[in-house]
């Protein structure tokens, strides 16, 4: 379940614990189940991606282009958390930050 995914890797990095061998099943789940997340599915990863330190790049990339397919339902804590997660790990997703910056201002 997305939710589940989403809400494991956030609940991983609110309390500080990053242990690749228990990080890696989530993001691998995350990869195949990517289509059906949510806005807030969408951010927890990549708000966790970010607080754990984690910047696995193809994931970041998949993420960033499904959160621009869904950009319009993306609320204004969806948005700022993004942005900070790409920000905070120096991930230029382009497209992800101008579809941000559109929405923001739009």
């Amino acid at each position: 379940d997305p939710q589940d995914v989403g809400n494991t890797a956030w609940s991983f990095a609110k309390s500080g614990i990053y242990h690749e061998l228990l990080m890696q099943p989530v993001m691998v789940q995350a990869r195949l189940l990517l289509p059906g997340f949510c806005p807030q599915n969408l951010t927890n990863l990549a708000w966790a991606l970010a607080t754990l330190s984690v910047s696995d790049v193809p994931l970041l990339t998949a993420i960033g282009c499904a959160a621009v397919a869904r950009i319009k339902d993306f609320g204004p804590q969806n948005l700022s958390n993004t942005a900070w997660s790409y920000s905070t790990l120096v991930v230029a997703d382009l497209p992800l930050l101008s579809a941000i910056l559109r929405s923001a201002v739009g």
